[in-house]
């Protein structure tokens, strides 16, 4: 049972979750009425709970929007979709079928990058693809030139964002924010 309080709010006839989410108090007869209906008897949306009235039915609340718990719950549903189409593409008959699967399967693994991007917080001002770091020890620099001051070195299979091109040099961002160039022939956007 969740904790209910009147809001703060005097113009409004509201019942207050402790996580922030509002009732409508003409639904109600009584704060004692209500209950929160377990998760595993109705579909679940992150950032949203089914509470139940013994008088008025189901009522949905939102306990405020959490934009991580969402996109967290969407991630790992395309994962595990990505898991099904695996196993579809180890069967397929035929080069056309297994062909038409891994566009799929490129699509979802690009929709992952994605929600993993939105999750870090580390979205970049300018998106050109995602990419991966393809040699051993690459050089990140500072500026797009073998002069600029080595930030780090990368090794390969980093996942990057590509974020600009100029010249031989591609400007990335790192997954935990950083920015940087390498030289072009040392990464490679995804598909």
């Amino acid at each position: 049972m969740s904790k209910f309080l009147p809001t703060t709010d005097q113009s409004s006839n509201f019942w207050q979750l402790g996580s922030g989410g509002l009732i409508p108090t003409g639904r109600l007869q009584a704060v004692s009425d209500i209950t929160l209906v377990p998760r595993r008897y109705v579909p679940w949306t992150p950032g949203i709970d089914l509470f139940q009235s013994t008088h008025s039915g189901f009522i949905y609340v939102g306990g405020g929007f959490n934009m991580e718990e969402i996109l967290t719950a969407l991630m790992e549903q395309e994962q595990q979709a990505v898991e099904k189409y695996k196993d579809i593409a180890r069967r397929a008959r035929s080069s056309t079928e297994r062909d038409l699967i891994n566009r799929i399967l490129a699509q979802k693994n690009f929709e992952i990058e994605t929600l993993r991007l939105l999750c870090s917080g580390n979205v970049p001002d300018r998106f050109i693809a995602f990419g991966t770091i393809i040699d051993d020890e690459v050089n990140f620099r500072d500026a797009p030139s073998p002069s600029g001051s080595l930030l780090a070195v990368l090794d390969r299979g980093t996942p990057v964002i590509l974020t600009e091109r100029r010249g031989n040099w591609v400007g990335l961002q790192l997954y935990d924010g950083k920015s940087g160039w390498v030289f072009k022939d040392y990464v490679r956007a995804n598909d």
